[in-house]
């Protein structure tokens, strides 16, 4: 009986498990063409970030003493008590990352993107996050059918990818993206295993999301920009 107990409380702190995650997309960078062509202005990559600050303040309250007299009888006054209160207050502002990384991506893959006269511009707008119908029951039924001990997480986001020749203004080249993030948690604990998890909290769900759509349409950018390199030198 003491096995079975101990078993049963290890079970329970041993937290959740994600059982069911999507895969993340594989993208693959095209090489730079060696001349002064391969300069590149980045734009958009726009996303925010909700961060959470705390306010600590003093409220005084009046309460009811409860107090027994030497005789024993119950008796009440009243007196005031002071107590330490906590605000916590969402701040949301702009955040570079996803810049950062196509930045970097393409810097990697030999695009010069500290150009003073660029002659091409990538330009990426995020959109989301939206649902698809189903999702809002689909996370709903996970949660109520396994007594509160799962949670499913879903979230979609768009992207938009325009190339422009800078020289003419000229669009070039435009891709729509979706991305789609699923994941489900289980615990043995109802509410709480399922509270210790990242794996389907709102910002780990953007995050990869975003991380996707970047990744995606840098590695298209890279490719249509090197592809016409190779169709200007075959023209000559």
């Amino acid at each position: 009986m003491k096995k079975l107990f101990a078993a049963s409380m290890s079970l329970a702190f041993a937290g959740c498990w994600t059982f069911v995650q999507c895969e993340y997309p594989k993208t693959e960078l095209a090489a730079a063409p060696k001349d002064r062509d391969a300069t590149v202005r980045l734009s958009g990559f726009e996303a925010t970030v909700v961060s959470y600050d705390s306010a600590y303040s003093y409220t005084t309250v009046s309460e009811p003493y409860p107090y027994h007299d030497r005789h024993g009888r119950y008796h009440e006054t009243w007196g005031t008590s002071t107590y330490r209160t906590e605000t916590v207050i969402p701040r949301v502002s702009q955040t570079t990352v996803f810049l950062d990384r196509a930045t970097e991506a393409m810097e990697k893959a030999g695009f010069v993107l500290r150009a003073p006269s660029p002659r091409y511009g990538v330009e990426v707008k995020f959109d989301g996050p939206f649902s698809v119908d189903g999702d809002g029951s689909s996370m709903v039924c996970w949660t109520l059918f396994t007594l509160f001990t799962a949670d499913r997480g879903i979230q979609n986001w768009s992207a938009r990818l325009k190339i422009y020749d800078l020289s003419t203004g000229r669009l070039l080249m435009e891709h729509d993206y979706t991305e789609r993030y699923q994941a489900t948690v289980w615990g043995p604990v109802p509410f709480t295993a399922v509270a210790g998890t990242d794996a389907t909290s709102p910002g780990k769900m953007k995050g990869w999301c975003l991380s996707a759509l970047t990744d995606r349409a840098v590695a298209d950018a890279t490719a249509f920009l090197a592809g016409l390199h190779n169709s200007a030198e075959k023209a000559r």
